[in-house]
Formats: structure tokens, C-alpha cells, sequence
């Protein structure tokens, strides 16, 4: 395995990386993080249901996760930290 060859420092590379979020993944992250329906949400952003749904997935592929339980742990816990 090559892992003895990598810098110390690549990990935390990795974690940034994965929770390099775009505003629009952020603006869908915090309300339904905040217990907001994706209908709410779009309505609150002007935005289609759809839109919702696609900026959800591609903020749960970059937190890897499959669920709303463990993207919002995984968003409030880690992305506000670095945020932060």
C-alpha cells in the first residue's frame, strides 16, 4: 500500500475537499438542517423542488452520506468548524 509515501497532511486535504460546499449546497444544507421541507425550502429560495433535490444530492455525495440524519451531523458537526 502506497499510504506510508503520503504527507501528514493529506487527510485533512480530504476532509476539506469533501465538505468544499457551494453556496447554493450550503443554502439547501442549513433550513433543511433546521427541520424545513424541501418544499419550503424552495419556496423560501425561489427555486423548483428538483433544484432542492439535486443540490441536497450533491452536498450528500461531498459529506458522504445517504441520509438527512447524518448530513446534518456530519454539516453542523464538521463544515461550521471549519467555517467557523
Amino acid at each position: 500500500m502506497l499510504t506510508h509515501y503520503l504527507p501528514l497532511s493529506l487527510p485533512k486535504l480530504k476532509i476539506m475537499s469533501n465538505l468544499s460546499l457551494t453556496k447554493s449546497e450550503i443554502k439547501t444544507m442549513e433550513p433543511l438542517c433546521d427541520g424545513k421541507l424541501y418544499k419550503e425550502i424552495a419556496d423560501e429560495h425561489n427555486i423548483t423542488i428538483n433544484t432542492v433535490k439535486k443540490h441536497l444530492k450533491n452536498a450528500y455525495r461531498k459529506l458522504e452520506v445517504h441520509n438527512r440524519t447524518n448530513a446534518c451531523n456530519k454539516y453542523l458537526n464538521r463544515y461550521l468548524k471549519i467555517v467557523a
